[in-house]
């Protein structure tokens, strides 16, 4: 089956609301599998404020199948970053398929390094591309002993 990456930014809100309950359910998953970082209304808020950018996934016959936000920002150093922030839905490892796409896309917006931020599980996917991780975030829980 083939995908098809799309920047929702110049989207009427008439074509995004055929996606809203799909876009919904993503969301929820994704906050309740990592609930002390990610929440809807914060997906949210980042989108209706023009902080982060929507992207969707879709399939040939236009069915959702994740969505994707990406944040143009500048480092300390004052370099452009594409940070790709949050990705929900199905088949996420589909999304490889389109960073060639948006690294032009940070290319065309003055970035001159894309950062996916996502899970260990992308390393290897992510290392075939050319990508390396930067830093590992640890976590302890300190409630149970």
């Amino acid at each position: 089956m083939k995908y098809k990456l799309y920047n929702c930014s110049s989207w009427s809100l008439a074509r995004l609301l055929r996606y809203k309950e799909q876009l919904s359910q993503a969301m929820e998953k994704l906050a309740r599998r990592f609930p002390g970082d990610i929440a809807v209304l914060d997906i949210l808020q980042d989108i209706t404020s023009g902080r982060h950018e929507m992207w969707l996934i879709l399939d040939e016959q236009e069915e959702f199948i994740a969505f994707l936000t990406t944040e143009l920002k500048l480092t300390l150093e004052g370099k452009k970053r594409l940070n790709l922030c949050q990705l929900g839905g199905r088949g996420g490892t589909v999304l490889a398929q389109f960073l060639p796409q948006l690294e032009q896309y940070g290319r065309d917006h003055g970035a001159s390094e894309i950062c996916p931020v996502g899970r260990i599980g992308w390393l290897r996917v992510l290392g075939q591309l050319g990508y390396k991780p930067e830093i590992l975030k640890y976590r302890k829980d300190l409630t149970h002993g």
